[in-house]
């Protein structure tokens, strides 16, 4: 969760992303967010805490509430991580599951860019919000105050991408541009793991695009 916000009710529930044009000017990686409606008494509390630091714009807040145009709502973000080529995943050298099969450990940081490709997002929705005169928009504290990322939320989105990304140069990449491993003369990878990044949508349709594609590949190969 990266934030709350009043909202005018036609736009609560929905998703928005930030359009390349701006991503590209902000030089940020695509990032979208969900608006999910709150209950009521969540919805009074902020408008109870907007009235202590803008008053005026609390009471107008109040009567839009009561007259079931506004609502409160949760705002939760997904975004495109920034490659980082200290990430990776490794077995473990001393521990093992009953099997006596090495456990799997991850390695997953994040750059700055990727707290500054959410700030700077929310920032655009929040003009947008303002200008359009629909909402206004409260970041989370981990963010205004440069506190650790949360632990108790989604992680991932339960997408973990990238393990095996796709790069022509073996030393930037798992797998050519054809899903064949580097090195390797008949070993070919398919999925979400060979994403360079991982954006704001869910990976399954590009996954069934390279699974195709690899099909194709190896049924015309010799």
């Amino acid at each position: 969760r990266v934030g709350e916000i009043l909202v005018d009710k036609t736009l609560s529930n929905r998703f928005y992303a930030v359009s390349p044009e701006l991503q590209r000017r902000w030089k940020i990686f695509n990032c979208g967010f969900r608006v999910e409606e709150i209950p009521y008494s969540n919805t009074k509390k902020l408008i109870a805490d907007l009235l202590c630091v803008a008053p005026n714009l609390g009471k107008r807040m109040a009567e839009l509430a009561d007259r079931n145009l506004i609502c409160g709502a949760r705002l939760r973000a997904t975004w495109e991580q920034a490659p980082n080529s200290s990430n990776r995943i490794i077995l473990s050298d001393n521990d093992t599951d009953i099997f006596g099969v090495p456990r799997v450990r991850l390695h997953w940081m994040k750059k700055e860019i990727d707290r500054q490709t959410i700030q700077k997002s929310m920032d655009i929705f929040n003009t947008y919000l303002q200008d359009e005169e629909k909402g206004r928009l409260r970041p989370a504290a981990w963010l205004t105050d440069a506190l650790s990322y949360p632990s108790d939320d989604e992680i991932g989105g339960h997408h973990h991408m990238g393990g095996t990304r796709m790069h022509s140069n073996p030393r930037y990449g798992v797998v050519d541009q054809d899903c064949k491993v580097h090195g390797v003369d008949n070993l070919y990878i398919s999925g979400s793991s060979l994403f360079t990044t991982g954006g704001h949508n869910n990976p399954t349709l590009p996954i069934l695009q390279l699974a195709l594609r690899l099909g194709e590949h190896l049924a015309g190969a010799p």
